[in-house]
């Protein structure tokens, strides 16, 4: 949540103790980008007896990764952070 509020500070003029209403709007390209990125993510090969004692286990991420660029509804959930917002 810093980095949206550090955005909407850049954006808006606003200083840290100003309370502003704002709207959550990520641009369309830039989950565009997103989901370029992702698919082009060069996977690493999981560590030998690893699994979760040594990091993150890849299969898992791997099928985040995959939730999320396909899915997982970013507009869906932008309109709902966006309503916790108006009711804040």
């Amino acid at each position: 949540m810093g980095l949206l509020i550090a955005w909407h500070e850049r954006d808006s003029g606003a200083t840290p103790n100003e309370i502003r209403p704002f709207r959550i709007a990520i641009p369309q390209e830039d989950l565009e980008d997103l989901r370029e990125r992702l698919l082009r993510t060069r996977w690493p090969a999981q560590l030998p007896g690893g699994g979760w004692n040594r990091g993150l286990a890849v299969n898992y991420l791997k099928n985040l990764t995959e939730y999320w660029q396909t899915d997982y509804s970013w507009r869906e959930n932008e309109a709902k952070l966006n309503e916790l917002l108006e009711g804040a």
